[in-house]
């Protein structure tokens, strides 16, 4: 019997079919010829299909392989949404969605280049600026200043409220063993979100562990 997947590989498989479908959506956007079509957007998640099925089934190929193959298929997609970019450098949507696809994939160097030329034409768009401090805080996750710190401050004066941004900064004053800060992000997240959500319940959680 084949062993099911890992967690690594159930991480890997949720990635790529997240990223599979940003581009796609990313791709219509930008009015590719086709890529708007059902049977594009199936074949774009067939290999995440593919792979779940053959960790499940006996005789199929490895997971590793049909992980390989599917991760091939959304690079694919990715550097054609790149290459698209080159011609549109002002689309803003476009780039977003490159950003967070090289994010979904471990891509944090490329997935700042592509937040920054996003940032460029909405400087001030607070989910922008936390995906940017997301993946600089990834490339360095021991800063507690520097561009995430600088990014997250930005995001917070716009909207105090941004999950993304809050979150990155209860993290930031965690590392500076600054409890009392954590716990007033953790305490905010914990007001956006639903009290019945599972997203309230860790937060509430966080903030006894901080305590």
């Amino acid at each position: 019997m084949t062993p099911r997947p890992g967690p690594g590989a159930r991480l890997r498989i949720a990635a790529l079919a997240a990223s599979g479908l940003a581009v796609v959506a990313g791709l219509a956007l930008l009015g590719v010829p086709g890529i708007g079509a059902p049977e594009h957007a199936e074949a774009s998640t067939s290999a995440s299909a593919s792979m779940q099925g053959s960790a499940l089934s006996p005789g199929l190929a490895p997971v590793d392989a049909a992980l390989d193959q599917a991760e091939s298929r959304v690079n694919t997609l990715i550097e054609s949404l790149a290459a698209r970019l080159k011609s549109r450098p002002d689309d803003v949507d476009g780039w977003r969605t490159l950003a967070r696809s090289y994010a979904a994939l471990g891509r944090h160097a490329a997935a700042i280049d592509a937040c920054k030329a996003a940032l460029r034409l909405r400087p001030d768009e607070p989910a922008l600026l936390a995906d940017c401090a997301f993946s600089a805080a990834v490339l360095d996750p021991h800063a507690t200043s520097g561009e995430s710190a600088r990014l997250i401050a930005h995001a917070l004066q716009l909207d105090p409220l941004q999950p993304k941004a809050l979150a990155l900064a209860a993290t930031l004053a965690l590392d500076r063993h600054d409890y009392p800060g954590a716990i007033v992000h953790w305490e905010q997240l914990a007001r956006v979100e639903p009290a019945d959500g599972p997203g309230a319940r860790q937060f509430q959680l966080s903030i006894l562990q901080t305590r």
